[in-house]
């Protein structure tokens, strides 16, 4: 079956205005505000993504009898592109609650003519096989991050079902996604006609990165690389079966705390960092 494209823009909700204060350069100074905003986009689209599950019968004993609801019969995994995509990835947790997780660390690397390319550092991602993928990433600009990083998930199965969700996508990163992936569901916030000599949605929303706290300078790298050393030592220790529990652990207790980037940078440099077999 063919994919579909899911513009939450199209419909009149109240997640209208969830993605127009990200899009509101007064709104978004307000940093803890655009962290929630990107959560409540995913929490909105993930209730439209379930709409398009499998379910079965389940008995519910109740205090005063039972009742047979019908549930959620799929395994789902959440994968997500990091740094921005935290708040969206959390967003969708809080709806699939009983997913598993998968993050992958990927960046542009800019070069001295205006060009850049996609770097993957790190992934860890349970099995995919035969699961519904759910791959995270606020910003769907040319699609090659998304393309790259679907690319290193084959690697660990063939989902059942593949969906992307993104808070702000361009027409040209829509179309990319769908060469290589005719089959993926994209479901965005919102779908914007123009990119920019450097790639960047018009009118889009910046960069979905403003979130990360920079004014902490020093004393972020600092606590940063002082985790990144303790994750090193803590990775080392630990079994294949637990990583992705180590992961969620992670990201889920220190990324408010932390700059998670930079932990990202302090732990891929030290000799048990995990990276991408290419």
């Amino acid at each position: 079956m063919p994919g579909t494209l899911f513009n939450l823009a199209e419909k009149q909700s109240v997640a209208n205005r969830f993605v127009a204060e990200l899009r509101n350069i007064d709104i978004q100074k307000d940093r803890m505000r655009f962290r929630r905003n990107l959560e409540r986009v995913g929490e909105v689209l993930a209730y439209e993504i379930s709409k398009t599950l499998e379910y079965e019968p389940v008995v519910v004993d109740t205090p005063l009898g039972s009742t047979t609801p019908m549930l959620p019969s799929q395994r789902i995994v959440l994968a997500t592109i990091l740094r921005a995509g935290l708040p969206l990835h959390q967003g969708l947790l809080n709806y699939f609650d009983q997913a598993d997780n998968a993050f992958i660390s990927a960046y542009r690397r800019q070069h001295k003519d205006g060009s850049f390319t996609i770097q993957l550092d790190y992934i860890s991602t349970p099995s995919i096989e035969d699961s519904v993928l759910i791959l995270a990433d606020p910003m769907l600009a040319t699609g090659a991050s998304v393309n790259i990083a679907l690319k290193e998930l084959m690697r660990f199965g063939k989902p059942a079902v593949l969906h992307i969700v993104t808070v702000i996508a361009s027409v040209a990163g829509v179309d990319a996604v769908r060469r290589q992936h005719p089959h993926a569901h994209i479901w965005a916030g919102a779908v914007d006609e123009e990119l920019t000599a450097k790639s960047y949605i018009v009118p889009g929303l910046g960069d979905a990165g403003i979130w990360r706290t920079e004014k902490r300078g020093e004393k972020v790298r600092g606590e940063a690389k002082s985790f990144g050393i303790w994750l090193d030592w803590a990775w080392s220790k630990s079994r294949p079966e637990v990583e992705n529990r180590v992961w969620c652990l992670v990201f889920s207790v220190c990324a408010p705390r932390l700059a998670v980037v930079d932990i990202l940078v302090e732990f891929s440099q030290m000799p048990n960092a995990k990276r991408p077999k290419h």
